[in-house]
């Protein structure tokens, strides 16, 4: 029985380059109408496996992308060998629009694709940083903002104060969020409304804790996945 690894290697080079992989494992790259590709620089946009599929209907011999060429790297040395010469047409594909460099030239294509995409996985580690830092500033604020309602709370218990209803409590010591700074205010409140409060911060408190553990796993992800361009 013939293995791949027996193959010549303009054969394996023929197959790797008809190999399809999942969309989603590229989402910088994004496939027009006419089936064009283009690298995107925000991820507010991404191609659907039909629209990729219809592209390797019509370019049998381009399916391969980036993501699937870099595991078949992984595979052994032969695949390694035979994957890197994929990275020229791949790049002149999808960066140039097919237009091949006029001059011989002995570009390192894998890298020079790399720097196409870095902005794009750069972006979104960002976005995630952004979000984490400010989902524990506000886990910070929630969590006070809880206790000093609990405190205020059990104090109008612990003096009987709950037994008249329009009283009125002067709760100092909250936390506020302003973009550019972090702010203290007081709230004129009966004891019903500072149970509210309360029950609404304590929601919220645990809502933003998830929130920056979500947002710490994929900016996890995303720098490992900026750094390994990067330092390539």
């Amino acid at each position: 029985m013939i293995n791949l690894t027996d193959l010549p290697n303009d054969i394996l080079l023929l197959i790797f380059s008809m190999v399809e992989g999942e969309i989603t494992d590229n989402p910088f790259i994004r496939i027009s109408k006419n089936l064009k590709i283009s690298i995107l620089n925000h991820h507010r946009h991404h191609t659907t496996p039909l629209m990729y599929k219809k592209y390797c209907m019509t370019n049998p011999y381009s399916c391969i992308f980036p993501f699937t060429l870099s595991r078949l790297e992984c595979v052994c040395k032969l695949f390694s060998e035979v994957s890197k010469q994929l990275w020229e047409p791949i790049f002149i594909q999808h960066i140039r629009n097919g237009k091949v460099y006029k001059h011989p030239n002995n570009y390192n294509y894998k890298k020079k694709y790399y720097s196409k995409i870095i902005p794009y996985y750069k972006k979104i580690m960002v976005f995630y940083y952004k979000d984490r830092e400010y989902s524990r500033e506000m886990f910070h604020i929630k969590s006070n903002n809880s206790y000093v309602y609990m405190k205020y709370i059990k104090k109008a218990i612990e003096h009987e104060y709950i037994d008249n209803p329009e009283l009125r409590y002067q709760v100092e010591g909250l936390l506020g969020h302003e973009p550019t700074l972090r702010n203290t205010w007081t709230l004129d409140l009966n004891f019903e409304g500072m149970v509210r409060c309360r029950r609404k911060s304590v929601l919220e408190k645990d809502i933003y804790k998830r929130r920056s553990q979500v947002a710490h796993q994929y900016h996890t992800i995303y720098q490992k996945i900026y750094n390994s361009m990067k330092n390539y």
